[in-house]
């Protein structure tokens, strides 16, 4: 690579000048393995104290949202279904009839009914517009702050809302005590005639098992039937074949072959569901019954070009894909191919990237991340901009690999993909091996003798791309938008080259979709966009009580790196905000957008998000994304004083698994408060740098997050480049300290903690938190995170077990640990802490004092370096003064404990 130097303001440093620094390449911790982010719990836990836990958590979710309808929230933390409670016994407040928020109109009131009006009308209640573009132009005309009410029902939009600094001040709601929805799809005129309806057939898989970690040894599940001991696979096969359960059908079967070498030997199963998954397996066969029930419909003369996709009367339709899994529901495994592939073809060769090296200002209270550094051009030329932090020479961190990503695969002859003529322009998906992004690739090329595909673009959704780069390999994938993959119930296929629309109807009878569903194109991207400058800022704008719903899918559009976390993204969103001053968004349902909910984009000041609802979302559901001049964040240009109250966020990730309820960069002083975010693959707050500072998380309620990844926490942070800002007060690159307090956390699925504190995460006070199955973690030149006055139940830190864990730090800007209640659970030494016991250097070690540590062994040691002390041994060198140790507390112990730490 070659290298370009240049230091603060653009100015161009000598080469000599430059200090090389050595990039530090770390083993993931964690490695994700099958059926990982199924455990609800850590298994060591016991499930009396889960279930007690999960009942607090739903007592407190009621405390931070009074008088919201929460049985989503009682169904994700399985009261009744797991742990075998009456919700009712643990119900305080119940919901309001009418959960519309008042907000008082303003100016002109302008009323838009997208059935009864007309654009020639006036715009009065009696005679209201059709469109909400005539409302803004007569808006416009007349001046000053105004009102648009929709009344109530579906608005299809063919084009975004898009407000400007003429619009300040505009209040745009549903009519008062009515539901409007704004829907990006375009509504298709649609003819069935049938294409195929043939009767049952049979495809048959040799070494694949369809119902592994699912089935229950000789019994019965909701879905999965056992059908007896058989001796062959023949006799499986017939008897899902004439199995017929209240009208349940056998939708596929499994037979664990004779030669089997465990207890599950000539055991069959039925699938009453229509999960096609198959894990790789040796002396298993599974196999598919069809019953093909294909309808198409011509498109000619409705202009459309391409279906990115579909809802049916508001429901999502899956793209023809491969393995079959309705995104909605599926939880990594289900729905990925898991078995790899045969080869990866290599990475793409380009040019060598140019590093970029701010080497003055440089941060000298850390280890690592001294300097700002990106690499220019080489593989990040996929990017937009061109650059990367991964590209530069002078990346480090945990697995500092310069990005690359695969550029095909020939897939395993046991792939058990349909014929496929011509699946180009499908769009793989694809995990990155260790669950930190996944990738989207456009397939270019497919070769069927060797079941050969090369892709022409993707892979620039995520930063990171290969860690392994001597193994260039992607992890578990599935395809969508392959013609022959049109197979299973409420699947679709759009030919863009006849304008033809293919749709699998509900196959137990041979008839058309019903007359009656209406069939919506999900192409529009953005639904409203209020766009102004830092110069000129649209102010004072309300968006309440609207439902957003059905945009197109963006994970193929173009991506940047925010800054120098994990994370590329598209600058894009349903709701799109940049250049504003004073913007409410509050009472609204973000509901089955495909890709990003909401963005705040470089400019905006006092913007509040309140008591909105994200459900079903495709990638993330808020951004908050701003702009610098490399290292110079001085210019203002980024979201700041955001403050995020009382919303749900909930079944995120539907495609894009790098995906937050609530996410930032380059972006200051956000208040977080009152939340309450569940059913996320990732972490649930991700913040992928330290510009600013300044931020607030108080009072929120996270829980089943990294539901399909791991090495992460509901709450997730990285600060590998400096930011030079004014947010403190004055010009520095020292951020103000993040203020994490009264959250209750279960951190539970794929999270290695509750708080991750990842590379070179720093200034952070974590305190008076329920952290259930939590730690403290500090990593790779990470300092000055203070956790305290906090309850951890059953701590992990990756290892179950440990309470803390501390890195190498410059002197005096070490971590702190001090009246922290922590039980252990497993034994093991309770805090891993660098450092040599022999020749102590106080600065270099954290704050430690005042901890009461619960094992059932009443025993205590800590990791020092290489040595293991007992905390005897540890206190007598002057360290951890006036810790002790206790035998195990009884569950109802704990969540008192809980109770009195969240002011309950």
């Amino acid at each position: 690579m070659k290298v370009r130097a240049i230091s603060f303001g653009a100015v161009l440093v000598l080469l000599s000048l430059l200090t090389i620094v050595e990039c530090k390449i770390r083993s993931p911790s964690i490695v994700p393995k099958e059926g990982f982010s199924k455990l609800h719990k850590p298994l060591s836990v016991p499930q009396s104290f889960d279930c007690k836990a999960r009942a607090l958590a739903y007592q407190y979710g009621q405390l931070l949202q009074p008088n919201k309808n929460l049985s989503t929230v009682s169904d994700a933390l399985q009261l009744q279904t797991l742990c075998g409670y009456n919700v009712d016994d643990l119900t305080f407040t119940y919901p309001k009839e009418n959960q519309y928020k008042e907000i008082e109109p303003r100016g002109k009131i302008f009323i838009v009914d997208s059935e009864n009006g007309d654009d020639g009308n006036v715009g009065s209640y009696k005679s209201p517009f059709r469109t909400v573009h005539k409302a803004l132009e007569i808006s416009r005309k007349i001046g000053g702050a105004n009102t648009i009410y929709f009344r109530g029902g579906i608005h299809y939009l063919d084009q975004p809302i898009e407000l400007g600094s003429s619009d300040s001040g505009l209040l745009l709601s549903s009519y008062p005590s009515e539901v409007a929805q704004l829907n990006g799809g375009i509504p298709l005129k649609v003819k069935w005639t049938s294409y195929n309806t043939s009767g049952p057939g049979v495809s048959v898989y040799n070494g694949e098992n369809n119902v592994d970690g699912e089935a229950s040894w000789m019994n019965d599940t909701d879905t999965i039937k056992f059908l007896g001991l058989k001796n062959t696979t023949d006799q499986c096969q017939a008897a899902c074949l004439s199995y017929n359960a209240g009208g349940q059908l056998c939708r596929s079967f499994t037979f664990h072959q004779p030669n089997l070498n465990n207890s599950w030997h000539n055991q069959c199963f039925g699938r009453t569901d229509y999960d096609w998954a198959p894990l790789v397996q040796q002396n298993v066969t599974s196999g598919r019954i069809f019953n093909m029930n294909i309808w198409v419909a011509d498109l000619t003369g409705q202009k459309i070009d391409k279906i990115h996709g579909l809802q049916i009367n508001g429901q999502r339709a899956v793209r023809a894909r491969f393995p079959n899994a309705d995104p909605e529901t599926a939880i990594f495994p289900e729905g990925w191919w898991t078995g790899g592939a045969s080869s990866w073809k290599k990475p793409l060769s380009y040019p060598p990237s140019i590093t970029v090296l701010t080497s003055s200002p440089e941060r000298d209270d850390i280890l690592e991340f001294q300097q700002y550094s990106v690499g220019v051009g080489g593989t990040c030329s996929i990017f937009s901009p061109d650059e990367s932090f991964w590209c530069s020479e002078y990346r480090s961190g945990g697995g500092a690999s310069y990005f690359q990503v695969p550029s095909g695969m020939t897939l395993l002859p046991n792939t058990t993909v349909n014929t496929w003529k011509d699946p180009t322009k499908s769009i793989i998906h694809m995990w990155q091996v260790y669950h930190w992004e996944l990738w989207f690739f456009e397939v270019g090329t497919w070769a069927a003798s060797n079941m050969s595909l090369s892709w022409t673009k993707g892979g620039y959704q995520g930063a990171r791309g290969l860690v392994d780069t001597s193994n260039p390999r992607g992890g578990e994938w599935y395809i969508d938008g392959v013609f022959e993959e049109l197979d299973t119930p409420n699947e679709f296929f759009y030919d863009e080259k006849t304008n033809k629309l293919y749709y699998f109807n509900n196959n137990t009878a041979t008839q058309p979709p019903a007359a009656n569903l209406t069939f919506a194109a999900s192409n529009q991207t953005v639904l409203i966009s209020v766009l102004g400058t830092k110069e000129d800022p649209v102010k004072d704008i309300t968006i309440a009580n609207l439902q957003l719903q059905n945009t197109a899918y963006t994970y193929m559009e173009p991506h940047g790196i925010p800054s120098g976390g994990d994370w590329a993204l598209q600058r894009t969103a349903a709701l799109f905000v940049e250049g504003v001053d004073g913007i409410a968004i509050t009472g609204n349902l973000f509901n089955k957008l495909d890709g990003n909910a909401l963005m705040l984009s470089g400019y905006v000041r006092n913007a509040v998000i309140e008591e909105n609802e994200f459900a079903w979302i495709g990638d993330s559901a808020m951004l908050s994304w701003g702009y610098t001049d490399g290292i110079d964040g001085t210019s203002g240009d980024q979201p700041r004083g955001t403050q995020v109250l009382s919303n749900i966020v909930r079944e995120i990730g539907m495609f894009q698994k790098q995906s937050s309820a609530w996410f930032q960069a380059k972006s200051a002083l956000t208040y977080i408060k009152n939340n309450i975010f569940f059913n996320g693959p990732r972490a649930g707050i991700n913040f992928n740098d330290g510009f600013g500072g300044g931020n607030e998380i108080a009072e929120n309620l996270l829980f089943n997050q990294c539901r399909e990844s791991s090495d992460h926490g509901p709450f997730n942070s990285w600060d590998r480049l400096p930011f030079l800002t004014d947010v403190p007060g004055n010009i520095t690159l020292t951020p103000l300290y993040n203020d994490i307090h009264h959250n209750f956390f279960i951190c539970n699925y794929g999270s290695s903690m509750c708080v991750d504190n990842d590379d070179g995460s720093s200034y952070y006070k974590i305190h008076d938190n329920f952290e259930v199955y939590g730690g403290h973690k500090s990593d790779f030149g990470g300092h000055n995170k203070f956790t305290y006055n906090s309850v951890v139940a059953y701590a992990q830190c990756y290892d179950e077990g440990l309470c803390g864990d501390f890195n190498d730090v410059v002197p005096n800007y070490a971590d702190g640990y001090w009246n922290n209640s922590c039980i252990q659970g497993a034994l093991i030494p309770y805090l891993d802490i660098s450092g040599d016991p022999s020749n102590i250097t106080q600065s270099l070690l954290p704050i430690l004092y005042n901890n009461r540590v619960y094992n059932a062994y009443a025993n205590l040691s800590v990791n020092v370096g290489d040595s293991t002390l007992t905390e005897d041994e540890w206190q007598a060198l002057g360290q951890d003064k006036n810790t002790q140790v206790f035998p195990m507390p009884t569950d109802d112990e704990i969540i008192a404990w809980g109770k009195a730490v969240l002011q309950m």
